[in-house]
């Protein structure tokens, strides 16, 4: 070491031509070979299924939903690892897929799973099963005026749709709002006409707007998932219940 460096001290022209060489080789791998990204891309190889279940505890979704879709998903193949988390009005699986294996075809084989569980309570929402992305905020817009709620969030969504018209703009979505609910108002005088009680309206809602599945049949060309959908969601749907028969 001790001579290579005597050699480059007399010969200075040597010893310049390695430094501009070594100065250049960086700038163009600082220019052309090093990426550069404020949001680089993370491949997330996992699959979530969350289900919604109004009213329950953690120790009842546990029982009759999580434990559930556990055993109907964990032999499928590819699966790494599962993470199962309860709280309450809701329940979600996480699915680790290792690499190597198809994540659209595991996606679907879940899918496929979930829609032939049977037992699910009545109470409980349709299972949902996506693709865990991870997006970055990159601009919040604060929406403020003098209107109501219901006025100020059809504006909130009128501006989202105009934002994510926008050249270069992917995605935009509206936060910290509540979502629409619609009230059934039942007169007492009306309930004493027909002889029914706000009981009764409430269980002949709860019985008739649901999303239930009935199992499968297996035939020679694959199985046929029976599932009726009668889960209500505007106001019109809902005035086409039928709270009592003669």
């Amino acid at each position: 070491m001790k001579g290579l460096i005597e050699w480059f001290a007399r010969n200075g022209v040597a010893a310049n031509l390695l430094m501009v060489g070594i100065l250049a080789a960086g700038l163009y791998s600082a220019l052309y070979k090093v990426v550069l990204r404020e949001f680089p891309d993370i491949e997330r190889r996992t699959i979530t299924v969350s289900v919604p279940y109004r009213g329950s505890t953690p120790t009842e979704v546990e029982q009759t939903i999580l434990t559930r879709i556990e055993e109907s998903v964990y032999d499928i193949e590819g699966i790494k690892d599962m993470e199962s988390r309860a709280t309450s009005s809701s329940g979600t699986v996480t699915l680790d897929i290792e690499k190597g294996y198809d994540l659209g075809k595991a996606l679907d084989e879940v899918k496929n799973r979930i829609d032939g569980i049977p037992n699910f309570p009545v109470e409980a929402e349709r299972p949902q099963v996506s693709l865990a992305n991870r997006l970055e905020r990159v601009i919040t817009v604060v929406l403020a005026a003098e209107m109501s709620e219901m006025h100020l969030k059809r504006l909130g969504e009128r501006l989202r749709d105009e934002i994510t018209s926008l050249p270069g703009i992917t995605l935009a979505s509206l936060k910290a709002v509540r979502p629409y609910e619609i009230g059934l108002e039942v007169s007492e005088t009306t309930l004493k006409q027909y002889g029914l009680s706000f009981d009764t309206m409430v269980r002949s809602v709860r019985e008739s707007s649901i999303d239930l599945s009935a199992g499968s049949i297996r035939t020679e060309g694959g199985n046929i998932l029976l599932r009726t959908k009668e889960q209500a969601y505007t106001s019109a749907e809902f005035s086409r219940i039928v709270v009592l028969t003669r």
